[in-house]
């Protein structure tokens, strides 16, 4: 068995397409070495779309760390992978960052804005996991 750290370091928004309410993110992973997931998402569910997240980080993780070996030994090629940080915390700050985007959409359409102010509000938004 082959156990695996993950920190989760930081969410920011790459990009945003006004037409469709399509918001592009990155989160920065560190196993080791810094990894990042991109998406490109509609913000619907906030709580649905961190556990997603955080099913997709797992699953890429142990698909990356998985080792071919011919050992006799069932557990040989089973990958564990931990977060070191307290897991509730992590996904309660990744949806309240995307309860704070959908928001700042919401209000920017309540005011419209232009698609070009609508895109400066969003792109470049952050959030610190750690």
């Amino acid at each position: 068995m082959k156990p695996v750290d993950v920190v989760f370091k930081r969410a920011e928004v790459t990009g945003y397409d006004a037409r469709e309410s399509a918001v592009a993110l990155r989160i920065i992973i560190n196993d080791g070495k810094d990894k990042a997931l991109q998406r490109t998402e509609k913000i619907d569910d906030c709580g649905d779309l961190a556990e997603s997240i955080f099913f997709e980080v797992r699953q890429k993780l142990k698909m990356i760390h998985k080792s071919g070996t011919l050992d006799d030994s069932p557990l040989a090629n089973v990958v564990m992978v931990r977060i070191a940080q307290d897991e509730e915390v992590v996904l309660e700050r990744l949806a309240r960052f995307f309860a704070t985007i959908k928001e700042k959409i919401r209000n920017a359409k309540l005011k419209h804005f232009s698609y070009m102010e609508m895109e400066r509000q969003i792109i470049g938004l952050k959030t610190d996991l750690t």
